[in-house]
């Protein structure tokens, strides 16, 4: 294989890791759901080889399973998983929570704490797309203002898991955006008041109780999220 032919055949197979993922993220492919690589590798019109290369790469960051002798398929979204993924959450985000405490910027706490005060004060019908918008914002602040690149590293290993969880979660759990806001202000608080402990704790407490929210669904519907 040439170089330049190198080049195009990793092109394509980051081309199709992105596609796939996203159609893993959005929903589109469930959890648990065969993805047919056959299928897909006409309809992009590629060659198997970087759809398989792709394959291998979603199934390093968690997101598909390769079954012997049966095929490919998107990974399942069970209790275990769940809990494996928020126990990498608190672990990660708790210390970046703990280190963003001493090195965010001045008033970037604060500010944040007023956009989800001013989301959760919008009108009923509009109160749920205002917090979803911000949901993720003190978790950003947070891992981007750290301090420790090696810590952003590694979480951004687990993004695509951490994005997918949150996607699936938030088409079964819609009014965890609620509940997950007093959660937030706490974190908010104790970054601005540069309390590390408070912010690690704080931080641990509001993944905890996402945590709890989406066993008690699972205990309501059933084991696994499809």
């Amino acid at each position: 294989m040439t170089k330049e032919s190198f080049l195009i055949q990793s092109s394509l197979a980051d081309q199709a890791r992105e596609a796939l993922r996203d159609q893993i993220i959005s929903g589109k492919l469930p959890p648990n759901a065969r993805i047919d690589l056959h299928d897909l590798a006409q309809q992009w019109n590629i060659s198997p080889t970087p759809l398989r290369d792709a394959v291998k790469a979603l199934e390093s960051s968690g997101l598909v399973e390769i079954q012997p002798r049966r095929g490919v398929f998107v990974a399942g979204l069970d209790r275990k998983g769940l809990r494996e993924t928020f126990e990498l959450r608190m672990a990660f985000e708790g210390m970046a929570a703990r280190l963003a405490a001493v090195h965010l910027p001045d008033g970037l706490a604060a500010d944040a704490g007023r956009r989800y005060r001013a989301a959760g004060a919008m009108p009923a019908d509009l109160q749920e797309t205002a917090l979803q918008e911000v949901d993720t914002l003190v978790h950003d602040i947070v891992r981007d203002n750290c301090g420790n690149s090696r810590l952003i590293r590694l979480m951004e290993g687990v993004r695509d898991l951490v994005q997918w969880s949150r996607q699936t979660i938030i088409r079964h759990v819609p009014e965890s955006f609620a509940a997950s806001l007093p959660e937030h202000l706490a974190i908010c608080d104790a970054l601005a008041a540069r309390h590390a402990d408070g912010a690690e704790r704080a931080m641990r407490i509001h993944l905890d109780g996402v945590l709890a929210r989406i066993e008690d669904y699972l205990d309501a519907h059933g084991t696994v999220i499809a």
